[in-house]
């Protein structure tokens, strides 16, 4: 991976991810050719973090095990690799969020517990960061987002009740940021994606609604915003990707649908674009990692894998 323009177009981005959203980080389009990034992928069943230096690599580097102490997970949801390369990964069924150095796991930090409370909480689905490593968390269980200054939880924000209306959330399972640190929420359950200027929820806009037609979503896990503002969302219901210009849905079109084939997909998860406009998605249900150029599925590649280390049970974030 080329790492200088990576992190240069993180810090454009903001901290958008990867998500996701997936789980991700915008990168922009670039006329030059420019090598693959490398790939880090949570392997949920695996309980463990991936890395992979390319997607044609069969050399791939673990981190994790089942558990709740340092160095294990249950059920890692997203990774996210902030300014400083440091790895940031929603740890969901241990209600926490961990921050390491790398994929060798030095300087292990967690916060979180489980609950409703303070530094507490309850399946949170994706994590990622801004330019100035405030960690924005998108707490599915609490029906709310979340944003620290760091992973001591210092100036602890939260945003959002359960519901359906305006300031309320139905199982957010993705978080991002633009370039203007605008906070875009995948309000699942709720079929939609939600936009607003801060924490504080001001100048709320969705986008939205339940089915399978233009920008309609069935239960959506996957948001990414690249470096022209594209919105990039894992419909996974539909088994499809759909991308639009902005938060009126304009230029929207998908890729997909049920299948395991070249441009088909079963309940796709996460969602990363890379600097030539590539995208790369955690294809869960066929428990597979996918590149395709384009939206028309161009090139499309899976990751190599075999039956032994490296293999996917149930790949969902990606970064």
């Amino acid at each position: 991976m080329n790492k200088t323009l990576e992190r240069r177009a993180v810090r454009m981005m903001i901290g958008t991810v990867a998500c996701m959203a997936i789980v991700g980080c915008g990168s922009g389009n670039s006329s030059s050719k420019i090598a693959s990034p490398t790939l880090f992928v949570t392997d949920g069943v695996s309980n463990r973090v991936v890395q992979i230096p390319d997607i044609t690599s069969s050399v791939w580097t673990p981190l994790g095990a089942l558990g709740s102490g340092v160095g294990q997970f249950n059920r890692p949801t997203s990774v996210f690799q902030d300014a400083q390369s440091h790895l940031v990964i929603a740890d969901s069924n241990n209600n926490r969020i961990v921050r390491v150095n790398d994929i060798a796991g030095g300087s292990w930090t967690a916060l979180g517990a489980v609950g409703s409370g303070v530094n507490q909480f309850s399946l949170p689905r994706q994590a990622v960061t801004d330019a100035q490593g405030h960690v924005y968390v998108a707490d599915s269980g609490n029906n709310r987002i979340v944003r620290v200054n760091d992973l001591t939880g210092a100036n602890w924000t939260s945003f959002g009740v359960s519901g359906s209306g305006t300031g309320q959330f139905n199982v957010p399972t993705g978080i991002v940021l633009d370039s203007t640190n605008h906070i875009y929420v995948l309000d699942s359950g709720n079929n939609r994606v939600v936009r607003v200027d801060d924490i504080s929820g001001t100048n709320w806009v969705s986008l939205g609604t339940a089915g399978s037609g233009s920008s309609q979503f069935t239960s959506p896990m996957g948001i990414f915003i690249d470096s022209t503002s594209h919105i990039y969302i894992a419909d996974t219901g539909n088994n499809r990707i759909a991308r639009f210009n902005d938060m009126t849905g304009a230029g929207w079109t998908t890729l997909g649908g049920l299948g395991d084939g070249p441009s088909q997909f079963n309940s796709p998860n996460g969602i990363f674009v890379d600097q030539q406009s590539r995208l790369y998605i955690t294809d869960t249900g066929n428990s597979r990692l996918i590149r395709t150029d384009d939206m028309n599925g161009h090139s499309w590649t899976p990751a190599i894998q075999n039956v032994d280390a490296n293999h996917f049970s149930q790949p969902l974030g990606i970064y």
